[in-house]
This record gives C-alpha cells, structure tokens and sequence, in this order.
C-alpha cells in the first residue's frame, strides 16, 4: 500500500466509490442481511396453545431472549464471510475485500501525484523560456 496520506476530502471520494460497489459496508447494512440469513435458514415458526396463536420470528426471538447469542452469531456470521473491520475517515465501515480498498486508496494517490506533477511541468516550461 502507498505510503502517502490523503486529505480528508479525497478519501471520502474514494469511500463514497467503494460503498456504491459494495466493496465497503456499514454494520447495519450487514446486520440486516445476517438477520435474513437467520429468518431464511429457520423460516417463521407459528403455533398455538388453546386459543391462543403465537408467531416467532428468530431474528427477533433470539435478539429478545438471548442478544449474546445474537450478537456472537453475528461475529461468527462476518467471520464466516469473510468481513474485516477497517477505520476510514473515524467511520467504521466492514469489507470482505480489502485489497480492493488498498487498491482504490492507492489509484487515488497516484492520480493526485500525476496531477501534481502535471501543475509542474508548465512552471519549468515557462522558467526555461525566460532562460
């Protein structure tokens, strides 16, 4: 990875890049589809006693009665596809491509070193000129 900084500006663009790829992603984001997962492997289960009729929805049920056991699958859940937490900007953000983010970062520094070197030619141009 580059071992140059970017403003804070010019990281957000590239994050803004990566979130609409998917490439980043916010633990909500993720925690909904981990949610589904859940409710897709164990389907609605409903029953009755007497007259009464009940309804469970897991990911409900299990953040209600045991949230550390929902938030540990959870964990297990990004552990198992492959989701590391990175920092950008003082946001936390989850991917499960991280060489894809280093390579974002750093096409966005070489990008502003090559328009930086860019916005010098001309000076030296015009200084041999006068010369």
């Amino acid at each position: 990875m580059n071992n140059h900084k970017l403003s804070y500006y010019d990281l957000e663009a590239v994050i803004s890049e990566l979130l609409d790829d998917d490439i980043l992603r916010f633990e909500s984001d993720l925690e909904l589809e981990y949610r589904q997962s859940l409710n897709d492997a164990n389907g609605t289960i409903e029953f009755s006693i007497g007259a009464l009729n009940f309804t469970i929805i897991p990911d409900e049920w299990l953040e209600e009665n045991d949230p550390t056991a929902f938030r540990c699958g959870f964990n297990d859940w990004l552990d198992f596809e492959g989701y590391e937490e990175i920092i950008l900007n003082d946001t936390r953000f989850w991917t499960n491509d991280i060489h894809a983010v280093e390579e974002a970062i750093d096409a966005k520094v070489d990008e502003l070193e090559d328009e930086l070197e860019e916005d010098e030619d001309p000076e030296e141009e015009e200084d041999e000129d006068e010369n």
